[in-house]
């Protein structure tokens, strides 16, 4: 049995409105995570009745705004790289351009041009699959041999170790480095003091003088001791970093074997 016309038309009507007021939901949805994702403050009543309206869920929500956020980080992004976009253009078309002025210039070596091309892009072509055979070799995941990882993960700890040893070393080397020098400096202006031949002795305070000089010569003395023994630590150190790193080498090697 047919419905009434009225009664045909409120249904038709009233889907109408249904899809004109969730397609407005689902407007105002997306304009929602649009703001909180551009860092708007929404008020929270105003979040529940959106998500009500658009029959969304808290874990909807959640992902949603994870999304957005995505988008915005990505849009960012785009939008920083477009300048690299028109760089890249304008270079390839200052690029086209002198290859023209080349190719005019110099039509009679074109075919050595064009070989030399060819040579150097299979070369790129071997080179990059050397590069993507060798980290896929050296990949932990790809290794059978466990023990050549054990022994290169010893051999790191060693060497992160020296490299500790080393650090301090190498500080203190160069504080006394200086701390000789400015004593040499300043016995060096002691020996110039009593050197003045016409000053009478009461001035020139020949007996102090001597006794700082002895004094600071000592000293100096003490400090090249110093220096000395952690030149051969910082040596010790150094040698070990050496044969260390040739260990790690050597151990890469044996990662980029079958």
């Amino acid at each position: 049995m047919a419905l009434p016309a009225f009664v045909t038309k409120l249904v038709s009507d009233l889907r109408t409105e249904r899809k004109n007021e969730h397609r407005t939901a689902r407007g105002a949805n997306v304009d929602l995570h649009r703001r909180l994702g551009s860092g708007a403050e929404v008020d929270a009543n105003e979040v529940k009745r959106i998500l009500f309206a658009a029959g969304k869920s808290d874990d909807d929500f959640e992902r949603e705004a994870q999304k957005q956020q995505q988008r915005f980080a990505w849009h960012a992004q785009r939008v920083q790289n477009q300048q690299a976009v028109s760089d890249r253009l304008q270079a390839e078309s200052e690029l086209h351009a002198a290859q023209r002025a080349l190719q005019a210039a110099y039509d009679k070596l074109q075919p050595a041009i064009d070989q030399a091309h060819d040579r150097l892009n299979a070369a790129n072509h071997r080179f990059m699959t050397t590069t993507q055979a060798e980290a896929w070799l050296s990949d932990p995941e790809n290794i059978l041999d466990k023990e050549l990882l054990e022994r290169e993960a010893a051999v790191v700890a060693r060497l992160r170790e020296v490299n500790n040893e080393l650090k301090p070393l190498l500080q203190d080397q160069a504080r006394r480095q200086t701390t000789l020098e400015n004593l040499q400096s300043h016995v060096g202006k002691l020996r110039e003091h009593t050197s003045i031949p016409w000053l009478p002795l009461e001035m020139l305070g020949l007996q102090q003088a001597d006794e700082a000089i002895k004094s600071t010569d000592a000293h100096v003395a003490a400090v090249r001791n110093e220096l000395q023994q952690l030149q051969e630590a910082i040596r010790q150190r150094q040698q070990k970093q050496v044969r260390l790193q040739a260990e790690l080498n050597q151990i890469h090697a044996e990662k980029l074997k079958p």
